[in-house]
């Protein structure tokens, strides 16, 4: 298995433990209070998640190195709740109080996805230590940036569907529908000046967007508190593309001089060649007319 497939199977399962995750804050609605404070953990994983979904599309080793820390930090918090979460409902049912006989089926369904979860991250963990092992796979800036927007966009369109709801729409959350849209049909034909420029734009608006959710009058719901948080990942997904560029321009230019380092110490190296090659061709020469 090549190690661009390890990457795509890395993206696709954190999009499926996402969904299940959201079983999960279903599920426990409807479980033991013990359960219920037990998943509640989970909600640290989102923004590791985030990361990893970063790393993936960093493609260094290190940067895998860290994914893989992660993940086990992730794998030991899924392990916790679903022993925390196993061991109280099996209280519940040895016990048969009648508080908590009425949850059980909601528990039942809140760990086995718990479980399914753990099981994932573990295959995740193996899957970035697997990616270090593997050699490198490098992928074109423009690839990359298209991952990324394409993760920004949909919480655009969040950001506009929840204040339009809400009757607290601004225009700063439309420039994302716009700029996404042409980073990620033109991310590999655009040059990497422009794509910064459209970028460094991006992430303005959003911290105009921001300030002004910040100042909206109380009471505060809970798709304004949504749309502060989708704000912020868009701004750390743009921030970390400006990075991404910026990085690829350096190692450009560093292996740019390194080349013409290569070039000016081999010239020189040719033309003494030739120029031992030469006197020998002449005393070859004379030695035949002597004869």
């Amino acid at each position: 298995m090549t190690s661009a497939s390890l990457q795509n199977g890395v993206r696709v399962r954190i999009f499926l433990i996402v969904l299940i995750s959201i079983g999960v804050r279903i599920a426990r609605e409807f479980s033991s209070t013990p359960v219920h404070k037990a998943t509640e953990l989970l909600t640290i994983n989102y923004f590791l998640y985030g990361l990893v979904l970063l790393c993936t599309v960093a493609m260094s080793k290190i940067a895998f190195a860290f994914a893989l820390v992660m993940q086990i930090f992730i794998g030991s918090i899924d392990a916790v709740v679903f022993v925390l979460s196993l061991v109280a409902t099996l209280r519940c049912i040895s016990a048969q109080q009648a508080t908590c006989i009425h949850t059980i089926p909601g528990s039942i369904i809140a760990i086995s996805l718990v479980g399914i979860i753990w099981f994932l991250d573990l295959l995740q963990a193996w899957s970035a230590y697997k990616i270090i092992q593997l050699p490198a796979y490098t992928s074109f800036l423009g690839r990359r940036l298209r991952i990324l927007f394409s993760w920004a966009l949909p919480f655009a369109i969040l950001n506009n569907v929840l204040l339009l709801v809400e009757d607290q729409w601004t225009v700063w959350v439309t420039p994302h529908l716009v700029g996404d849209t042409l980073i990620i049909f033109m991310a590999t034909s655009l040059e990497p000046a422009l794509l910064s420029i459209v970028i460094i734009a991006l992430i303005g608006t959003d911290l105009l967007a921001f300030m002004t959710v910040l100042n909206i009058a109380a009471p505060i719901s809970s798709a304004i508190s949504a749309v502060k948080m989708s704000i912020i990942a868009q701004i750390s997904l743009s921030a970390f593309s400006f990075f991404m560029i910026f990085a690829s321009k350096v190692s450009s230019m560093n292996k740019s001089e390194t080349l013409e380092d290569s070039e000016s110490v081999f010239k020189p190296t040719i033309l003494s060649k030739k120029m031992d090659v030469q006197p020998l061709r002449k005393r070859k020469s004379t030695s035949t007319l002597a004869f």
